[in-house]
């Protein structure tokens, strides 16, 4: 029998795993600073990006990640358009930072000048958070203009009518990035969480199944990541845009964010790294996946200023009864005054037991094709914490753990499911509870979100002393003492 050494790390490290009396000092990567012109110096700066793009960051990456704060300030008037500026108070478009022949946003630290505000003594607002943000339909900015996004090909066609999982496993094959076909997981462009903001902005617009009944769970908003890439992606430590090369655009992955330590890691392996040819995603996803990516505190530094004098805050009003949302601009003083939306409170809301009275969406219909929410992925929003499925290892985290895990709820691992939602499958059923359960009661495992004290009903708790759930007749069923 032949052995195999053990595998060398994918990047090798600064410094030596398991060192004894070595306390690394991390290089810290420089960043490209840009500040809000209306508030003085000792507020932290609009917004920073990593200078990792030859010395600085791409032009398009960060005005654009700008314009998003600015309520999509690339669809006004070109004379109105925000601009970059080496000073907070331009006289003329000599002080104008002007776009390089390279694409490169220089090292330094800059104004994001919002032309409309010159002569004003107040500041712009700016959009607090995803959930405030509103999608510009028919007025993406130029880079998501022409993407190559190829169409499905025609002899996969049909698979995207079964389930998500088979049909995303069928089209797609391997990790978009890796290329793996190992650990992978079916991977929401749009997070799953924010399915109440994507009904807010009729994003069912650019949904494959017209019919389907979840379509934030559409094969348009789905691609197949390796679970390590995956947890990476959710964390908001990498993005995918489209950037130049030779006179095209190409989508790639870019770094955000992340720890010194692990950081190194992250820009050798996945910074500017080509992505596998996608098919069938919408760009419109794509694009709203970057905004959700930019619209985080670590990159959104402004809201994190020590006792803020004042902040001016563009909020999202829904009309009740009615998909239409208007604007208001408020001022607050920290950011827990602003104001919580509609897509805010409802991501995290908690699907009913199956003995609740809700509706059960877990046995798809005619009409969900390719839209299945039976099975759990990794996506969520920074409000749904509370439990999380770490398919990297196979088990559930403590939420009150030290461990930050992945910005999302659940992964969905294809080679260590958790239990369906809804009723238990026959082999569920079956199962013998764990031979740890102590007590005078124990959970019955019939939803893969049930740690939390609001799901965890009196009639889905039973004695330790009872097996499982008969999906027929839908009693609990005695266990046979073991031999």
């Amino acid at each position: 029998m032949e052995f195999k050494e053990p595998l060398e790390p994918a990047v090798q490290p600064p410094y030596p795993f398991h060192t004894v009396n070595l306390a690394p000092q991390w290089n810290v990567d420089p960043v490209v600073k840009i500040l809000h012109p209306g508030y003085p110096s000792r507020y932290k700066p609009l917004i920073e990006f990593l200078a990792l793009d030859n010395g600085g960051i791409d032009y398009d990456f960060a005005y654009y990640g700008c314009c998003i704060l600015i309520e999509n300030a690339w669809t006004r008037p070109e004379a109105d358009r925000p601009y970059f500026s080496l000073t907070s108070n331009p006289q003329g478009a000599a002080d104008r930072v002007v776009r390089r022949d390279d694409g490169i946003l220089p090292l330094n630290v800059y104004y994001f000048i919002d032309p409309t505000f010159l002569g004003v003594d107040e500041p712009y607002p700016i959009t607090p958070s995803f959930a405030h943000w509103a999608f510009p339909h028919d007025n993406l900015p130029p880079p998501w203009h022409n993407l190559d996004i190829a169409p499905v090909p025609s002899h996969k066609i049909l698979s995207l009518r079964s389930r998500n999982r088979e049909a995303i496993l069928a089209r797609d094959e391997c990790c978009r990035v890796t290329q793996a076909v190992t650990g992978v997981d079916k991977a929401h462009v749009i997070p799953k969480a924010e399915a109440v903001w994507f009904t807010d902005n009729n994003m069912d617009r650019y949904v494959w199944a017209t019919n389907a009944s979840k379509k934030i769970h559409d094969v348009n908003n789905l691609f197949l990541l390796r679970c390590d890439v995956h947890r990476t992606f959710d964390s908001k430590e990498i993005t995918i845009f489209p950037k130049l090369r030779d006179g095209q655009r190409v989508l790639v992955l870019h770094v955000l964010h992340g720890l010194p330590e692990t950081t190194y890691e992250t820009k050798a392996l996945y910074h500017n790294r080509l992505l596998h040819q996608l098919y069938g995603v919408s760009p419109e996803y794509l694009f709203a996946r970057f905004a959700w990516s930019v619209l985080a505190s670590n990159t959104i530094q402004l809201l994190e200023t020590d006792s803020p004098d004042m902040l001016a805050i563009r909020i999202r009003e829904d009309a009740k009864g009615s998909k239409s949302s208007t604007s208001r601009v408020i001022n607050v003083a920290s950011t827990s005054d602003i104001p919580s939306t509609t897509s805010t409170e409802s991501s995290s809301k908690k699907r009913p037991l199956p003995d609740d009275k809700g509706p059960s969406n877990d046995t798809p219909t005619g009409d969900d094709l390719g839209s299945d929410d039976s099975d759990s992925d990794s996506d969520f929003s920074d409000s749904d914490r509370d439990t999380q499925w770490d398919s990297c290892i196979g088990k559930r985290r403590d939420p009150d753990s030290d461990d930050e895990g992945s910005v999302d709820s659940e992964f969905e691992d294809f080679s260590h499911r958790p239990v369906k939602r809804g009723r238990p499958s026959a082999r569920a059923a079956t199962s013998p509870l764990p031979t740890s359960m102590t007590g005078s009661l124990a959970t019955l495992p019939c939803s893969s979100r049930s740690n939390s004290s609001a799901e965890t009903k009196a009639d889905a708790v039973v004695d330790p002393k009872v097996s499982g759930f008969n999906p027929e007749s839908g009693e609990i069923v005695p266990l046979k003492p073991l031999p």
